[in-house]
């Protein structure tokens, strides 16, 4: 027979909820490798099967949370 006594005594502890405020430090880490990432150009081949096709182009690619 088991025993639920591991079960009873655990105690789950989630990470920090961030409010990123206007200011605060985690705002400015957000802002700043959103920053970065918006700078960069994305590799992102076409994928048949197996295969990755590449068209040696690299091109800004839209962004799925911009509202622009």
């Amino acid at each position: 027979m088991c025993s639920l006594a591991p079960v009873l005594h655990y105690h789950a502890v989630n990470e920090p909820v961030c409010m990123y405020n206007p200011g605060s430090s985690e705002r400015a880490e957000l802002d700043s490798v959103l920053k970065r990432y918006n700078s960069e150009v994305q590799d992102v081949p076409v994928v048949v099967g197996d295969e990755e096709i590449r068209s040696g182009e690299a091109v800004l690619q839209p962004k799925v949370f911009s509202l622009e």
